[in-house]
């Protein structure tokens, strides 16, 4: 199993062969059937994050300027003074890119459908 830190501890250049995922610009992120009922889905959680990737990478400058603008605490790890869902905004979580997102066509289908059957991992509206 591939949890959080997994994605964020590892560079991209040394995940990707782990995981047996060959995509351009280091995108991780899958798609396959083992059976014809059943679908998995495979998405960075990770991929715009203030860590996991290099201080002057796009996606990490992406998130940082995020946090900047949602977490007043100098500790961006910090939930101090966050209220309710925005405790979410700290430096050790990350969010799926759109470049991920929108190159799957079966997420592109499933973000249509409602409701979702069976999710695996950290979802936040």
């Amino acid at each position: 199993m591939i949890v959080n830190h997994c994605l964020y501890n590892l560079p991209r250049d040394k995940l990707l062969p782990l995981l047996n995922i060959c995509n351009p610009n280091s995108l991780v992120y899958c798609e396959f059937s083992p059976i014809p009922e059943f679908r998995l889905v495979v998405l960075d959680g990770y991929d715009v994050s203030a860590i996991g990737w290099p201080k002057d990478h796009p996606n990490t400058k992406k998130a940082v300027n995020f946090l900047a603008e949602r977490n007043p605490n100098s500790d961006k790890n910090s939930p101090n003074g966050l209220i309710g869902r925005d405790r979410r905004f700290l430096m050790f979580n990350g969010a799926v890119g759109s470049k991920s997102g929108d190159r799957v066509p079966f997420y592109r289908w499933m973000r249509t459908r409602r409701p979702m059957k069976h999710c695996c991992g950290t979802i936040t509206k």
